[in-house]
């Protein structure tokens, strides 16, 4: 076996140990996904979290298992109750964004982990390399990415074009605090600039921005079309867009519920964004379309 292998079979048998309920998805995503993806996660889970002897893999796949629980709980009250389980932003950034140990123990691991993890943010991750960057028709010379998380896609941006620069907005100073270890680990840091607070009072400077990124978070807003004239806003004229959501997916901090593509293409478009082409996956989950968690990305043009 090569060195990565070596090191997945040891986070395999991690995850069975000590979260058994959520191992087989390891095996699952190798077998789907193949030596490439082995050799990928290994190398961010050694960069991000250390070393096997310091903890911080057996941290790592404990945050995965909780974040993993707690969405198919707030996934089963959707199902439920056909609605999300808050509707404020203010709630969940008390509850959520602001609390150090939800964001860095659990949320923010978790979440890094579930974009290799979970096939259906994997296959979307692909798009964004080959559908999305590897066909813009010029480099980037500066892009946004508004609502980071992980940081996981600015690190894409930055690591595809040696000579952007990036500005990342967030509310959470935890997810800041995430993305500047990851994209320290990366040697990309020095390329990038935070901004910490609500998009709705710290805009972006208009028509800054070559590539606008928004990765999964229109779900998390009470005004999602404010939201978007606001991205709109901030991309040069002929500059692009990547902006996804989640739909049907009742995640412990989602507060808008869109129910299809359908409803966030038509949103795009209500606030000038031309859509170029546009991918859906779903979850595997098996039950009726209605209540199926998916997530739907758009290229667009402004």
């Amino acid at each position: 076996m090569s060195g990565a292998e070596v090191i997945y079979e040891r986070l395999s048998e991690l995850a069975r140990t000590h979260s058994y309920f959520f191992s087989d998805i390891w095996k699952r995503s190798r077998e789907e996904f193949g030596p490439g993806w082995i050799e990928e996660i290994v190398d961010n889970v050694v960069r991000l979290f250390g070393l096997e002897e310091d903890g911080g893999w057996l941290a790592a796949i404990q945050g995965y298992a909780e974040f993993a629980l707690d969405a198919m709980r707030n996934q089963k009250f959707f199902e439920a109750n056909g609605r999300y389980r808050w509707n404020r932003l203010s709630e969940i950034q008390r509850n959520y964004y602001d609390n150090e140990d939800h964001m860095m123990k659990n949320y923010l691991p978790g979440m890094y982990l579930s974009h290799y993890l979970w096939p259906h943010h994997f296959k979307l991750l692909t798009f964004f390399r080959q559908g999305v960057l590897a066909r813009l028709e010029q480099p980037p010379t500066v892009f946004c990415d508004v609502g980071i998380g992980t940081g996981l896609y600015s690190r894409e941006v930055l690591r595809a074009f040696p000579k952007v620069r990036g500005k990342g907005f967030d509310i959470s100073e935890y997810s800041v605090a995430f993305t500047r270890k990851m994209l320290s680990a990366y040697g990309v840091l020095d390329r990038y600039e935070f901004i910490v607070g609500d998009i709705f009072s710290t805009d972006p400077s208009p028509a800054i921005a070559d590539l606008v990124v928004s990765q999964e978070v229109l779900e998390h807003l009470e005004d999602p079309e404010r939201f978007c004239r606001i991205l709109y806003e901030c991309a040069k004229v002929g500059g692009k867009g990547y902006i996804t959501a989640a739909i049907n997916a009742g995640h412990s901090d989602h507060i808008y519920l869109f129910r299809s593509p359908e409803e966030v293409h038509s949103l795009l478009t209500k606030v000038g964004w031309r859509v170029l082409r546009s991918r859906a996956e779903l979850a595997y989950s098996g039950k009726p379309m209605p209540i199926t968690p998916c997530v739907a990305a758009f290229v667009c043009e402004k």
